[in-house]
Order: C-alpha cells, then structure tokens, then sequence
C-alpha cells in the first residue's frame, strides 16, 4: 500500500497568482475607480467650503458677496459660475485634463485662476480646493490591496487530500 498526497491548495494558488497578475496588469481599471473617489473628495471639499478634513476657507469679503449676488453668480465661495467645481470633479468636463495609468491618476484643472485659489495671492487668501487626507490615502491603497487579492478570495480551496491504494 501506498499514500499519495495531493495538494489542491497549490493549483488554487497558480490559478489566483495568474488572475491576480493580469488584474495588476491592468491596473488602469482600479486607477479609474481611485480616480472616481479622488474627484468625490475634492466634490465634497468644495460642498464643506473648505471644512473638509479640518479648516475651512476665508470667507468672501461682504463687498463680493454682494456683488456677486447682483451679478447672479452663485456665492458661495469658488462657486461662482461652476466652472472651477465642475472642471475638477465631472469626468470629461471642459477644462479639465485627467489622465489615468496602471499607476497614476493625473488631474489638471486648466483654469487660469485655479492656481491662484490653490495657493492665493498678495490680494487673495488661499483656498486650495484640492486637500486628500490620509484617511483618503489609506482608503485608496486598501482599494487597490482589494483589487488586487479579489481572485484569491473568489476562489475556494482545500487543503490536502490524502489517498490510500492498495499495491
């Protein structure tokens, strides 16, 4: 008599090592989804006027406030007309470049004050409208670790199998 040992536990292991490295080869797709809830992020920071994760932005001087509101332009503050809202959270919106990789998530706001809000000036305060805290950063990596380890836990597996025949 003879035991013959099987481990299934190994075939489990190359097939989920092969789906995981074609989904990390097309990692383009999880970056999309980071991408998604990056643009999510800056919504709500321009929703909190600036509150989001601490702080908020300077308010608007009385004098603009009004003036604003006389022009009928939205006042709340970096609301004005939308444009800036919309380039930096609406997929595909005018003025906006986004450019997604296996890696990357790239975002450019192509509005000639956005720079201005971001950083202020000498007549301006500064109202960066793009602020990711670290419980962002943590939730995009954990998005990615699931990406990435989904085909293992998709997968059921035994351990050993043992076989006793006779000789």
């Amino acid at each position: 008599m003879y035991l013959k040992i099987w481990e299934q536990g190994f075939e489990f292991i190359e097939e989920s090592l092969t789906e995981t490295s074609l989904g990390v080869e097309d990692a383009t797709a999880i970056m999309d989804n980071v991408a998604d809830d990056m643009m999510t992020d800056i919504y709500q920071l321009f929703q909190s006027q600036g509150r989001r994760g601490g702080g908020s932005w300077a308010p608007l001087s009385e004098k603009y406030q009004i003036a604003k509101l006389e022009a009928g332009y939205d006042v709340r503050i970096l609301f004005r007309k939308h444009d800036l809202v919309r380039a930096a959270t609406v997929r595909g919106a005018p003025d906006q470049t986004l450019e997604v990789d296996e890696s990357s998530v790239y975002l450019t706001v192509d509005l000639d004050y956005a720079e201005y809000h971001m950083t202020g000036t000498g007549r301006m305060p500064a109202r960066p409208w793009i602020k990711f805290t670290e419980s962002d950063k943590r939730h995009w990596a954990q998005m990615i670790a699931d990406q990435m380890i989904a085909p293992m836990k998709r997968r059921r597996y035994s351990t050993f199998s043992i076989f006793e025949t006779p000789l």
